[in-house]
């Protein structure tokens, strides 16, 4: 089996809402491959975010089935669950930027909270600040960067651990266009290194430029468009 074979992320009949009548999302029926890259798209309120949120464990399931790494995610144990959120990351539109930590900082949070030697957080900052531009603001901190440039904080942050899994909601929709360019950018690069992607999106001009597959919400449902 091919790594763009095996799915990292099943949906079966999977159901959702905040209430007992409430039903935002439903008979959801999706494959998410390792090693993919996907658009999420629908209108405002259709229900992106919170597709997202039962990717990362944020909200659970009210039916059905949600398989991540190949078992049922009601299945893990507390502490399993814990393990499997240190696979993926999440880039938010709006940043999530601690705003008192400088950018060295900001990037090396996740590496000690994980553990790392201060000798590999020193590392890998370095590169990753390289990587994404931001080498000359490495002592700065986030309020005086751009929203592009605070965006690509935010992707760096988010990737400096190796997730196996980015979900991206909206992280071009607050900057302008030569930005936002620059932001996907790093995502394809991460793409090509094998991380699986799901980025939502209203950037109709961005998704018909891209051969990618779409994950399209719509009337409480999601289906695949190749």
């Amino acid at each position: 089996m091919t790594i763009l074979e095996k799915s990292i992320i099943r949906f079966h009949n999977v159901k959702f809402g905040y209430g007992i009548s409430s039903s935002i999302l439903n008979n959801v029926n999706i494959d998410i491959k390792q090693g993919g890259f996907y658009f999420l798209t629908g209108k405002s309120g259709a229900g992106k975010t919170s597709l997202l949120k039962l990717m990362y464990i944020g909200n659970r399931i009210t039916d059905g089935n949600l398989f991540m790494f190949d078992k049922d995610v009601d299945s893990y144990s507390r502490n399993e669950i814990a393990l499997i959120r240190q696979n993926i990351s999440v880039v938010f539109q709006d940043y999530k930027l601690l705003k008192h930590l400088n950018v060295f900082d900001n990037l090396a949070l996740p590496l000690r909270i994980k553990g790392d030697s201060e000798e590999t957080i020193v590392r890998k900052v370095t590169q990753i600040v390289k990587w994404v531009g931001l080498k000359q603001y490495i002592d700065s901190y986030p309020d005086i960067l751009s929203g592009g440039q605070q965006q690509r904080l935010s992707i760096a942050r988010s990737v400096i651990t190796n997730p196996k899994i980015i979900l991206a909601d909206e992280p071009t929709g607050s900057v302008d266009e030569v930005s936002a360019k620059k932001i996907f950018s790093l995502f394809e690069q991460l793409h090509k290194r094998g991380t699986t992607i799901i980025m939502a999106t209203h950037n109709e001009n961005l998704v018909k430029s891209k051969n990618y597959p779409k994950l399209v919400i719509e009337n409480n449902s999601v289906f695949l468009e190749k």
